[in-house]
């Protein structure tokens, strides 16, 4: 017998970046409605090509291992090393001549980071649709595209696995860039998406409201969890309604505006912040190129992790803070960082991002990081590494990853080393090297 519309297609699981995971459940007719109204916008079809950078675990690669089919297109794989280099990518993008691209935006960062270390200038004008979602897009990456891929028609994409895929896109306009507020956007034929209040009723424009979709794309629930499909999804005369879990505006032209995650609101001295607000505050301050805020229960602090062009110190950070917002919404432990870690789905990794504001709290106020000594080269790549990674290397025999690395810090590490040792340093290499000491032996061999 034919599966029927309704039957099962997929099931993926959820980050669980806001819970423990759960095991979604797609049909036939969800993930067709998306895959057949994505090139009503991404202008997706036969002959175009993609490169698979989303983890496998992501419901965005249900795109690359189905959608590009879906019209006839293919989907170019890197292989586990090529994966883990973006100056691969730039090779790649050129030889299979890529015309589309989809991901969550940190990829387009690890590539951005890349080339602008190396001071490389590229182009690629195959590019024709850049897709980027599951995360918020920032004014930097988005006017990185703008440069490198000047043919390509950039959009921001969104909604939850229960939703299938994505449900809601905004073509990214110079206006939007320009402000650095960039929308959510307009749900996909089929789709809709709700602002209710607390009594499930329709806020007026320009309220805010909790998120809710439904339509076509909206799955069957969590596989084997009954109790947890009923708190999120909601039965309405006849309706399912999916609780986002995310807060939003709905303006009059009807865009969608997304504010964060309920997840994300904490309340301090009986309080409540959003932490999304205090990024984006930081994030206008003219040195701050990217910030994430974070509430350490363990250490009773409102702290916030920053990436800057030049050196910001806390108490300037505190002092431009204070002219912004209320005192409650001013972080008490400010972390300089080269990379936001990120989970490995590319998403701010927040329980690092608590392990990062401890570590600051636990240490003296005045206590200032000291320079790595001068010796051996072996001693001056150690160095490095504990000025990117923040830490201490006391022991050789460590993983990469044990000591806070990530994807976008070996990245940058491994740049840095090419200008130190004149040698090709391979980021697959180093992230999979079992420890610190291995990689430095087959680097200096």
């Amino acid at each position: 017998m034919l599966p029927g519309p309704d039957d099962l297609c997929i099931i993926i699981n959820t980050s669980g970046t806001t819970g423990k995971p759960k095991s979604v459940m797609l049909s036939n007719r969800n993930v067709v409605n998306c895959l057949y109204c994505t090139p009503d916008f991404s202008g997706a079809s036969e002959g175009d090509r993609l490169i698979a950078l989303t983890n496998y675990c992501h419901d965005m690669a249900i795109f690359d291992m189905v959608g590009l089919f879906f019209y006839g297109g293919c989907t170019v794989i890197p292989d586990e090393q090529q994966a883990r280099e973006p100056l691969k990518w730039v090779g790649m993008l050129k030889k299979y001549r890529i015309s589309l691209w989809e991901s969550v935006p940190s990829f387009m960062e690890m590539l951005m980071t890349e080339l602008e270390t190396q001071c490389i200038r590229e182009t690629f004008t195959d590019m024709k649709c850049i897709m980027h979602g599951g995360e918020h897009l920032r004014q930097g990456v988005a006017s990185f595209i703008r440069s490198t891929f000047p043919n390509a028609a950039l959009y921001n994409v969104g909604g939850p696995s229960e939703s299938t895929i994505w449900n809601i896109r905004h073509l990214v306009t110079d206006e939007d860039i320009k402000s650095g507020t960039i929308p959510y956007g307009s749900p996909m034929p089929n789709m809709k998406y709700h602002v209710f209040n607390d009594d499930f009723e329709e806020c007026p424009f320009g309220v805010s409201g909790t998120l809710y979709c439904s339509g076509t794309g909206i799955s069957q629930g969590y596989m084997g969890a009954p109790d947890e499909t009923a708190k999120k999804f909601k039965e309405r005369g006849g309706v399912v309604y999916y609780d986002t879990g995310d807060l939003g505006i709905r303006r009059r032209d009807g865009i969608i505006m997304i504010l964060g995650r309920n997840d994300f609101q904490v309340k301090i001295h009986g309080k409540r912040i959003e932490l999304s607000g205090i990024e984006h505050i930081l994030e206008e301050h003219e040195s701050v190129i990217r910030a994430s805020a974070v509430y350490s229960e363990k250490a009773g602090k409102l702290g916030a992790v920053y990436i800057a062009s030049v050196d910001v110190t806390s108490a300037e950070l505190t002092a431009y803070m204070k002219e912004r917002c209320a005192g409650y919404m001013i972080p008490k432990v400010f972390v300089r960082t080269e990379q936001i870690p990120l989970t490995h789905n590319g998403k701010a990794d927040r329980k690092a991002l608590e392990e990062m504001i401890l570590s600051s709290a636990a240490k003296p106020s005045d206590e200032k990081k000291q320079s790595p000594q001068t010796g051996s080269l072996r001693d001056e790549i150690l160095g490095l590494f504990e000025e990117e990674l923040d830490c201490d290397i006391d022991d050789e025999d460590v993983n990469f990853y044990e000591i806070g690395g990530d994807s976008l810090t070996a990245v940058r590490i491994a740049a840095k080393l090419r200008h130190m040792t004149g040698r090709d340093i391979s980021v697959f290499n180093m992230i999979n090297s079992d420890t610190i000491g291995t990689f430095l032996d087959e680097l200096l061999d």
